[in-house]
Formats: structure tokens, C-alpha cells, sequence
């Protein structure tokens, strides 16, 4: 059985396992290891010229069919979905990967997928205004650049195994040309955006893994061109706090028009755990800057509940608002609602857009303002 080295790849990526440095003994094999069997190994060459790669591919499914119980034919099949193939030719591709902590259940929360979408998308509009101007908070990340980076964004099939979340950007907008060399200032916008995700998500993960993530938002605050901002570390630790406990793992594929010959691209996946996100967290407030509070009166509309039901069967928790600030405009914010208040946002929300009053403190994020304090929640007659 032929398939390229990089199907293969892709193959046991979608499948749990990462590659780790080359075997010392042999430096023309390719190593991985799976959390899930902690004492075993797969191995295959790293040229597919070798003349012993069909019997080293032959033997690798042997042994993946053996591990997790499954048909070879099955696992042969599944090159064809996990393969970079399937990917884009023409784009870069952000991959995050939530791992089960076992194979008990065949899906993920919900809530877990829709922070994972929320904060991807968050993700990139936040690179992109690093990859135009580095700095290390942005009070609006949905400039015209971002917006319409987002907008050719495209969400590809997902695969096998664990929730794989894969988003890609085709690599030239309209009018712009192949760049004549790899110099980054010379790259297009979605690879500059790309890479700047790549370089910030890899050394958050060093540097947490380090337990230096004091000193890494130091430096990053002293630098006068940073390479991750509060926005990039806020949306990674809100997917890594809704993690279920198998990790969430960031992973990259770039388009073969312009090809990633530079130390920058080298492919690996990146890691983070429930563990993590208090540190990450401590990141994003440091590179933060002091936001401005308004505390006031606030009239708006209920646009979404999200609540959970606590004692006694009532519900509770956030619901998002459409707020009309008087020198602003409309804007969206979230309020965490008690039980009773809650039920004022409810019968709102099924009254079809009544307005609502909410008295409280919010502070000033870059896409949603966030109540800090509710101090009272009640629903509008008339305005």
C-alpha cells in the first residue's frame, strides 16, 4: 500500500498521536507517541524513497489496527479524511484538536464546541491585527483587514476521531499577487496572520510549560514588537478552561503556493490542558490594559440566554445584550443574572425584543463588554 509520508502524518495527528524528535539510533525514521498507550510507538521512514517504506507502512497499520481495535481496511479508509489533501491547496489551515480523556463518549459538550468556534474566530481576527501592527491589546479586533480575512474563511469537514475544529484562509485575496521571496514583510496577509498565530500559540505553550509565564508577558510588554496580545492568550485560555480533560491541541497546514521552507513552520502540534488556563489567563490580565468602566443605567434588548438550571429547577447565569450607549452606539455585552433576574431576561427575550433595563458596572472589552456587577434587571414598558 502506497501513501505519501504526509497523509500518513495527518493520519496518526487526527488520531492522538505526535511526532517526537528523531530516533537517535536511526535518524531517517519518523517517531510518534499516543498519550493513550504510553509504552508503545510508531515508526516510519522519513523518505519515501526508502526501499523498506511499503513493509514500514504495512507494518505501522498492523500495529495502529492492533492498538485501537480496529479494522485495518477501516483505518485505510481514513487516510482519505485526514489526509492534507483534504485541506485547502491554496490556504492555510488552523487546526485545533479537543481530545477525549477516554472513548467512552462519542461527542464533546456543546458548550465546549460553541466556545471552540467563538474563540477560533476570535483567534484569528486577533492574529491578523498583530500581523498589521504588534502590539499587546487591541480595543477592537474586527477592523476592515480582519473582517474581511474572516469573511474568506472557510470551515472544513471534520475528522475522524476527536472533535477536530479546522478553519481555513485562502492564502491570496483579490489582487494580491505570489510574493516573489518568503521575507515576511513580502507575505500575504493571511500567511502573516497565520504565522503570527503559530509563533504567539508556540511560545505561550513554551513558556507555560516552563512555568516562566510571568516573565514571558514581561518581555512580551517590553518589546516593541510583540508576538501575542491579551486578545490571542483570552480566547486560548477560554478553549483550554472548557476542556473536559484530554487537552486541547493547535496544529497548522499551510498552502503548498507558497511553501513553508523556514524554521517558522516547523509542524508541530501544540498543547495546552485544563491545568493551564489559570496561567494563560494570568497572561492575557497582564498584557491587558486598565479598561475604562461605565457604571449606569442601560437600556437594551435580550438577544440570547445561556444559563444553567440550579436548585429548585430555575435558571440562572449569562445571557448576551444589545446595549444602546448613548456617544457609542449599540454594543454587545454579557451579564451574569441571578434566578429572578433571569427570569425577567426570559420573559424579554420570548416577548419578542422587549426592552430591558440593567443598573450595573461593565467594562469595555474589544467585542463584548462584560458586567462586572448587576445591580438591578428589570424589563421596559415603554421608552
Amino acid at each position: 500500500m502506497r501513501f505519501p509520508i504526509s497523509h500518513i502524518t495527518h493520519l496518526l495527528v487526527s488520531r492522538g498521536w505526535r511526532e517526537v524528535e528523531r530516533a537517535k539510533f536511526n535518524e531517517h525514521l519518523l517517531l510518534f507517541t499516543n498519550a493513550r498507550f504510553p509504552n508503545r510507538e510508531l515508526s516510519l521512514p522519513n523518505k519515501e524513497s526508502a526501499s523498506d517504506y511499503d513493509d514500514a507502512i504495512s507494518i505501522l497499520f498492523s500495529k495502529l489496527a492492533a492498538l485501537e481495535k480496529q479494522p485495518i481496511e477501516k483505518l485505510i479508509r481514513e487516510v482519505g479524511t485526514a489526509r492534507e489533501g483534504q485541506l485547502p491547496h491554496s490556504a492555510d489551515s488552523l487546526i485545533l484538536r479537543i481530545v477525549q480523556p477516554s472513548e467512552d463518549g462519542e461527542g464533546i459538550p456543546l458548550t465546549l464546541a460553541r466556545t471552540a468556534l467563538t474563540e477560533t474566530e476570535v483567534l484569528i481576527l486577533a492574529a491578523s491585527c498583530q500581523a498589521q501592527k504588534p502590539e499587546t491589546y487591541y480595543r477592537r479586533i474586527d477592523n476592515k483587514i480582519s473582517n474581511g480575512l474572516l469573511d474568506r474563511a472557510i470551515f472544513n469537514h471534520t475528522r475522524y476521531g476527536s472533535f477536530v475544529l479546522s478553519v481555513s484562509c485562502p492564502i491570496l485575496s483579490t489582487g494580491e499577487q505570489l510574493p516573489l521571496g518568503l521575507e515576511k514583510n513580502d507575505l500575504p496577509v493571511t500567511r502573516k496572520t497565520f504565522l503570527t498565530l503559530h509563533t504567539g500559540i508556540s511560545a505561550l505553550e513554551e513558556a507555560i510549560s516552563d512555568r516562566k509565564h510571568i516573565q514571558f508577558a514581561n518581555d512580551v510588554l517590553a518589546s516593541t514588537s510583540p508576538h501575542v496580545s491579551a486578545n490571542i492568550a483570552q480566547a486560548i485560555g477560554n478553549i483550554a478552561a472548557s476542556d473536559t480533560g484530554g487537552g486541547v491541541e493547535f496544529g497548522f497546514a499551510w498552502s503548498e503556493l507558497i511553501k513553508p521552507t523556514a524554521e517558522d513552520y516547523a509542524e508541530r502540534v501544540v498543547h495546552f490542558s485544563q491545568n493551564d488556563a489559570a496561567q494563560i489567563y494570568e497572561v492575557a490580565e497582564r498584557l491587558r490594559p486598565q479598561e475604562a468602566t461605565h457604571t449606569n443605567r442601560f437600556i437594551g434588548t435580550v438577544e440570547a440566554l445561556r444559563g444553567d438550571i440550579i436548585d429548585g429547577g430555575r435558571r440562572a447565569g449569562w445571557v448576551e445584550l444589545a446595549l444602546n450607549l448613548r456617544d457609542i452606539g449599540w454594543i454587545r455585552a454579557a451579564a451574569e443574572l441571578s434566578a429572578d433576574q433571569y427570569k425577567e431576561a426570559d420573559t424579554a427575550h420570548i416577548n419578542g425584543a422587549q426592552f430591558i433595563a440593567i443598573t450595573g458596572t461593565v467594562e469595555q472589552r474589544p467585542r463584548v463588554w462584560i458586567f462586572s456587577a448587576v445591580e438591578k434587571f428589570e424589563r421596559v414598558a415603554s421608552l
